[in-house]
């Protein structure tokens, strides 16, 4: 681990759960599947950075675990959960025939998920003298699942409704790299030859990351005399992948596994207009540059009651919760992705990335102050030390209040001699995880829920009309800011927006 890494407690527990789940077929035990699986997936990519140490056989394989936070058992359709906020941020939403697409290419990779767990269960847990056997099972089912992954992917590029299918695009990259990470780390002992690991696993993967000095292109590797250069796999591996359907068939193998199968298969043996529509760019740039794609598209939340400067907060707060969005996932696990092979370090920068600050609001009337704009994202900044106190002043809404970081409080902000002084101390390892916020014409009443207690209501929104509860699943509270004072009566801060940072960093 290095000086500049995060703390890894919080990575190693829930590595662990989703990894001995993986293992046992046990239910891992969301609260919210479409709000944790992010963090879940966060701390499963730290393994392949050596950050955690493996704990157990299933934590060795990154696909398979990530699979099974991916496709939660008995959930129906819940890589829908993903896309539905954005669609509703932007405006669009993707039409029926294409959501079939999507879910058809997804129950397809569950299956394909599903299938390689059980083998890999069944390999690690296999006696020496059945290991060989268990062994080729496990390697024709790994060249299935990456080639169903190479042809499927395409599907979630589409330029048509490339920003509202990003998060689901995340899901595959993840599984996609991962199972080129578990190749690339444990192919020899699976029985690959060195030349298909060396040749073609890491080419791969560097090519798709963007990694490593002078990656080259899938189709000039040096077994391309062997290999299709249209689709890029080699013909061993479509040996392979007939051999596993021909398996299949015989042994009567699930219908969807199968059929992703046979249409792999049949793509990747012809010049298929789908996979001619791939995109160019490594992974994590087609992630970022799709991120920045949507924010332009994101329109403003509709008025509920029409105020001066309430137009400028409605749209930075969708802009606000778009990039929450994709922080706190697609462009987070990106800075993972180089370096999941443990082949290249994780830099401070990235580290920085994926502790960043996200932000909610403003609720209420203006966006004086905001950290970012209609033009501009939120500035990655380092880490401050945790809050330990807040000072609130209110009565009938909120007047003033101040934010006390380690032993150094910010600027005060709003008045300092109106409403009742209320005191809000944080104890050891206790951070906020929400605030239920009232707005409206002022902001009329803030309360503080923490790991172990809460603290409030101070306010009674008396020129306070609606509330919301803020939070952000995996988040500590670490900042607070009103965006306008006024001073006409009823005097009291008018707007205010909140910052959070990912608790796996604490």
């Amino acid at each position: 681990m290095t000086s500049k890494s995060p703390k890894v407690e919080r990575y190693v527990k829930i590595a662990a759960t989703a990894g001995k789940a993986a293992q046992s077929g046990e239910k891992i035990k969301f609260g919210d599947w479409s709000n944790e699986n992010g963090q879940y997936l966060t701390a499963i990519l730290a393994v392949g950075l050596d950050l955690i140490p493996v704990l157990g056989p299933a934590l060795s394989s990154l696909a398979l675990v990530s699979g099974y936070v991916m496709f939660p058992p008995e959930a129906k359709d819940p890589w829908s959960q993903l896309r539905a906020p954005v669609e509703n941020l932007i405006g669009e939403k993707i039409t029926d025939y294409h959501v079939k697409i999507l879910q058809g290419r997804a129950d397809g990779l569950q299956a394909n998920s599903d299938a390689f767990r059980s083998v890999w269960n069944s390999y690690s847990k296999s006696p020496a003298s059945e290991r060989k056997r268990h062994a080729e099972t496990l390697r024709e089912h790994y060249v299935a699942f990456l080639s169903v992954l190479r042809t499927v992917m395409p599907d979630f590029q589409t330029e048509a409704y490339s920003v509202p299918a990003l998060p689901e695009f995340d899901l595959v990259a993840i599984l996609h790299l991962t199972l080129l990470a578990d190749g690339i780390k444990h192919g020899v002992e699976w029985g690959f030859n060195k030349d298909f690991i060396t040749e073609t696993l890491k080419p791969e993967f560097h090519k798709l990351t963007g990694s490593g000095k002078g990656p080259r292109s899938l189709s000039t590797r040096s077994d391309s005399a062997s290999m299709n250069t249209t689709t890029g796999i080699t013909q061993t591996e479509l040996d392979i992948l007939r051999g596993a359907i021909e398996e299949g068939d015989k042994s009567g193998w699930p219908p969807t596994l199968l059929d992703s199968w046979k249409e792999a298969y049949a793509d990747l043996t012809v010049e298929s207009p789908r996979l001619a529509r791939r995109s160019l760019m490594d992974y994590p740039s087609y992630a970022k540059q799709t991120y920045e794609q949507g924010r332009k598209l994101v329109k403003p939340y509709e008025s509920k009651w029409e105020e001066t400067h309430e137009k400028e907060a409605l749209l930075l707060r969708a802009i606000s919760d778009y990039d929450a969005t994709m922080f706190s996932t697609v462009l987070a696990h990106a800075e993972f992705w180089p370096c999941i092979t443990g082949e290249v370090e994780m830099s401070a920068e990235s580290w920085e990335i994926v502790g960043r600050e996200i932000y909610s609001g403003p609720f209420g009337r203006y966006a004086e102050y905001a950290k970012w704009s209609t033009s501009e994202p939120p500035a990655v900044t380092p880490r401050q030390d945790n809050i330990t106190q807040i000072v609130v002043r209110a009565w009938n809404d909120i007047d003033g209040f101040g934010v006390k970081r380690g032993e150094e409080w910010d600027f005060w902000q709003g008045s300092k001699v109106g409403g009742a002084e209320n005191w809000v101390n944080l104890g050891d390892d206790e951070y906020i995880i929400s605030v239920d916020v009232g707005w409206g014409h002022k902001i009329g009443h803030l309360k503080f829920v923490s790991n172990k207690r809460d603290f409030g209501p101070y306010g009674i929104s008396k020129n306070a009309k609606f509330s919301d509860i803020v939070n952000h699943t995996g988040y500590g509270l670490t900042s607070m800011y009103m965006t306008h004072f006024g001073y006409a009566e009823p005097t009291g801060i008018e707007g205010i927006f909140f910052g959070f940072r990912p608790l796996l960093s604490y």
